[in-house]
């Protein structure tokens, strides 16, 4: 049942959850393998890219090829294939234009309830804004890091610690 102070924004075949690549990737598959699929993509922060966006301390690169690592779909034209983070950057922006897939990203869609009605096989996701889609399939492209707050071990004698401490998710 919707909040009353809810609005379903819309209804959808299917919603991904994630504008990383992983999420990139599964809307050109939609676009072009499922076309009769309506679908959007939320993406709970600002900007495309996830990773390749959030992380842009010096020396930020792939840890794979990029001929491994990148779309089947857009092939990798750069000549170093463990490449920088600005670059990996630039080339997912690149295909969200050349495929048209802007148009299904839906930016600063943090999704923070997620219910799925048997009556109706249809899932409901309420925004942390209040707004609601509906779909019936939903597809999780959401990686593995809490973006909002990085993940920090606790070490024995860190309060004694005269240096700085650099964390990734916090680092310009």
């Amino acid at each position: 049942m919707a909040d009353a102070s809810s609005q379903i924004v819309s209804e959808v075949d299917v919603v991904v959850l994630g504008g990383g690549i992983s999420g990139v990737s599964m809307a050109y598959h939609l676009k072009t393998k499922c076309p009769d699929k309506t679908f959007a993509v939320l993406e709970g922060r600002g900007e495309i890219g996830g990773t390749w966006s959030l992380f842009q301390y010096p020396g930020i690169r792939s840890d794979s090829d990029m001929h491994t690592f990148g779309f089947g779909w857009k092939p990798w034209n750069k000549t170093s294939v463990i490449s920088p983070g600005a670059d990996i950057m630039a080339y997912l922006k690149e295909a969200v234009v050349e495929h048209e897939l802007d148009q299904y990203i839906h930016m600063g869609k943090h999704v923070a309830t997620a219910a799925f009605d048997s009556t109706t096989n249809k899932w409901t996701l309420t925004t942390r804004d209040g707004m609601q889609y509906v779909c019936r399939w939903l597809h999780m492209a959401t990686g593995y890091y809490r973006y909002d707050e990085g993940y920090t071990p606790e070490w024995d004698g860190v309060e004694q610690f005269k240096g700085e401490i650099v964390h990734p998710s916090t680092s310009a």
